[in-house]
Order: structure tokens, then sequence, then C-alpha cells
């Protein structure tokens, strides 16, 4: 085998490496002209190859804020910086959707910047998802400030208050501040925590469960009767909450 040969074998190899990235990979030059497009390229922007090489990627795909703020992230990856930004863009049929694009720069044996690679993905499944997230957050947040019940939330390993609505800061006179970080039995009569440790763990598994016969101890000291609900565990932050719900009964 010739060098020659050799060299085209090589370059086939790296062109299938290439192609086979399951994320749109384009290089274009120092002025944005597109030099290299992948066939992920194809599938996500609706451009085949020629259509794209000595194109612009302003000009095809008109990322909107990339257009807005091209000099200032040209000067930054020319030093050495790389850029990892979302990107609002339009593929050929002129759908905007958006992508996930992290940009290097390439160098010559000089040192000297040459070109750019600009790796891109599709996010716009998960920024409907984390819009939707962000919906639902705010319409339980409502709904558990608004309650007209006492809710309280603790960690379900350490017992430790983690949250409370503000019904629950108007039934035990506390504020908000004065009771996360407190230990659940700091809500009860300190002569029963046996009784309510005995009741916390018991509802930690057993969602939906009526416990009566119980009481909080306000912030002035009178004994406040009342009956809670198991609302079960939740997952938030990564970590799992146990929270109950009270009525006053008196």
């Amino acid at each position: 085998m010739n060098e020659t040969e050799n060299t085209n074998r090589q370059l086939d190899f790296y062109k299938q490496i290439f192609n086979s990235v399951q994320q749109a990979v384009i290089v274009t030059d120092t002025n944005a002209k597109i030099i290299l497009w992948n066939n992920f390229a194809e599938q996500l922007y609706g451009y085949t190859t020629d259509e794209a090489i000595g194109k612009t990627t302003i000009e095809l795909i008109s990322p909107e804020n990339f257009i807005e703020n091209h000099i200032e992230t040209v000067n930054e990856l020319k030093n050495g910086i790389i850029s990892s930004t979302e990107y609002t863009v339009k593929n050929k049929k002129g759908k905007n959707f958006t992508v996930k694009v992290n940009i290097s720069p390439l160098y010559n044996s000089n040192n000297e910047t040459i070109a750019f690679i600009g790796i891109s993905e599709d996010i716009t499944k998960e920024k409907e998802k984390e819009k939707l997230l962000i919906q639902s957050e705010e319409k339980y947040r409502s709904l558990f400030e608004t309650a007209e019940d006492a809710i309280f939330l603790a960690d379900a390993e350490t017992g430790i208050l983690t949250n409370v609505n503000k019904f629950g800061e108007s039934l035990i006179g506390y504020n908000r501040d004065e009771i996360i970080g407190k230990h659940y039995t700091f809500l009860h009569p300190k002569d029963e925590n046996l009784l309510y440790t005995k009741n916390f763990e018991k509802a930690k598994v057993s969602k939906g469960e009526l416990f009566t016969n119980m009481f909080f101890v306000h912030k002035n000291g009178t004994f406040i009767p009342i009956e809670g609900k198991s609302g079960g565990i939740i997952s938030l932050n990564g970590k799992y909450h146990h929270f109950s719900i009270f009525r006053d009964i008196k």
C-alpha cells in the first residue's frame, strides 16, 4: 500500500467517524463560513452538505442570539474560551427550535485560530419539560400556600422540618424561619416525644392514614388539638421528604 492509499484510507476512516456522531457537528472558518457539515447536521437543520458548505451559519440557520453576540463570541473563542450556549435556530423549513451548542477553536501549527467546531443538539423537548415543570411547581406552590390546612414537610431520614405553609405558621404562631431546621417533635408536647416519633415512622409508610388524639404546642404555650393525615414521601432536590396535613379540631 503506497502513502496516498494509506492517507485516503485514513481520511475515509475519519469521515465515517465524523458522520456517525449522533450530534450536529459543524466546522466553520473564523468568519462563520461552513467548511464541514456532518450527516446529523443534515437531519437536524434540513440542509444537505452541498447546500451548507460555503454558507455562513448566520445566514443558514440564523441563531438569533448568536447574531447579537457574534463578535463577542468570536473574540472569546479566539482567546481559547470554549463557548457552551443555548441558541434559538431555524431549520430549512423555517421552524424555530432550541439547541445547545458547544463551540471550540481549532488551531494551526503556529497556535493561530483557523476555524471553529460547533457540536449542537436539539433540546426543545427538554425546554418544554422544564417549562411544564416550572408551571407545575408554581401551581402546587400556590395550592400549598393557600391550603386551609396546615402542611409540614420534614426530611424523611432526620425528621428535620424543611417547609411549612402559611396556615401552618398561623396555627402554631411561629413564622417559617422559626420552624424550618427544627426537629418535627418541636411541634408537639415534649413529654409525648415517643408517641410522635412512632407516629412519624408509621406515617412514612402509611400514606393517607389518619392520626388522631394529637396536639400542637402554640408559641404562647397553649395546646392545640389536631388530627393529621400522612401525605407520604416525596422527592425534592435529591432528598426524600415526608409531608403531613394537619387540621385544628378544637
